[in-house]
């Protein structure tokens, strides 16, 4: 049995892609979850990332590559996981409010977001001040 130039490149590729998609994306999951928003976090990226994946793990399936097949798909499951944390997040960042009201600083903020696309939202900040509450003098 000898091992040709081919095995041991297709052995390497195959652990460096494993370790990118089983250290790097689990890694961004934890992230997104402790942090409890999207915010930051380029969901078209992962999204091209999930695509690109399939792709190649079709390609790979097509030529009988098993290296590409394991490799890739390996990218298509890590990455789908990753679509399906963000997505459950922002829709539940969506679901919460963050308004605040602060009334005897005499500031009174609302922020309101309007969703434009799945992966767009349009962050609105509106503060007004109101007449501080008044102190009586001490007598």
């Amino acid at each position: 049995m000898t091992i040709t130039f081919e095995a041991i490149i297709s052995t390497l590729t195959l652990l460096s892609t494993l370790s990118v998609k089983l250290i790097g994306f689990p890694n961004q999951i934890q992230k997104v979850r402790k942090a409890g928003h999207i915010e930051g976090v380029s969901v078209l990226y992962f999204v091209l990332g999930f695509i690109t994946y399939s792709l190649w793990t079709i390609h790979g399936i097509v030529k009988q590559d098993t290296t590409v097949i394991l490799g890739q798909g390996m990218g298509v499951i890590a990455s789908g996981i990753l679509l399906i944390v963000l997505y459950i997040t922002a829709k539940m960042e969506r679901k919460t409010t963050a308004n605040s009201t602060y009334p005897k600083g005499g500031v009174s903020c609302s922020k309101d977001s309007l969703v434009i696309a799945e992966s767009l939202v349009l962050r609105m900040n509106i503060c007004g001040k109101s007449p501080a509450l008044r102190v009586a003098a001490k007598r």
